[in-house]
């Protein structure tokens, strides 16, 4: 059993370690982050690896910053999101830290505080990137898109092009999951909106795709199988 799919078999402890780090650090965004963290924790182990990438992209980290790293340095400074003007200015605080050695990022930790500073590093960096793109992306939207990097059929820089697509076309993203898992689009759009907004991400993500590239692809994110 690998180290994710113990996660899973001890949930409840996690959780109960993000609210008791949450209660900690103080605020109300830290609540938000935890109710987060907590309903993402079945994929953390994808949606981790997901986020740290996204982050070097969306330039929210440098080439050796983690969530994980992150959310030990939540725990450990003495300061809350609610400090700073934004929450991209708390993570810049929080990497100065880190940084500047008043992080210990060698302690020895048991499954479930790595798993409790993974989805707290996490959890932040998803509200990071929703402050950047303007946008208010759900658990619902996060968990559909790591079950879709399991499957093969998208990768980071595809999630990271539906948020700044979605951001700049001013669609609601978690409108994906709600299209391709049939379910009612919550904004109002309509389908064809939806599909021509996933395909244009497509494109964005990979200009080399052709047409008929950006349409396989399209379909195969959309196929029940």
């Amino acid at each position: 059993m690998g180290f994710w799919d113990t996660v899973c078999s001890i949930g409840s402890a996690i959780v109960s370690g993000i609210s008791s780090a949450c209660k900690a650090i103080g605020g109300a965004i830290m609540d938000g982050i935890g109710k987060l963290a907590g309903a993402i924790l079945p994929h953390i182990g994808t949606l981790s690896s997901i986020l740290n990438i996204i982050g070097q992209i969306a330039g929210l980290f440098n080439k050796d910053d983690n969530v994980e790293d992150l959310g030990a340095a939540m725990r450990q400074s003495n300061k809350k999101p609610e400090d700073f003007d934004s929450i991209n200015a708390y993570i810049d605080y929080l990497k100065s830290e880190i940084k500047a050695g008043n992080i210990n990022l060698n302690e020895e930790k048991t499954d479930i505080q790595k798993a409790v500073d993974t989805a707290l590093g996490s959890g932040l960096t998803i509200k990071a990137l929703d402050e950047k793109y303007s946008l208010k992306t759900s658990a619902e939207f996060w968990n559909f898109t790591a079950k879709k990097v399991d499957e093969g059929k998208l990768d980071a820089t595809d999630v990271n092009s539906l948020l700044k697509t979605a951001s700049e076309k001013k669609i609601d993203v978690n409108d994906v999951a709600n299209y391709v898992d049939d379910k009612k689009l919550e904004s109002g759009a309509s389908k064809s909106e939806i599909s021509a907004f996933i395909k244009e991400s497509f494109k964005e993500a990979n200009p080399s795709l052709s047409d008929d590239d950006v349409t396989s692809k399209f379909n195969t994110l959309v196929r029940k199988d």
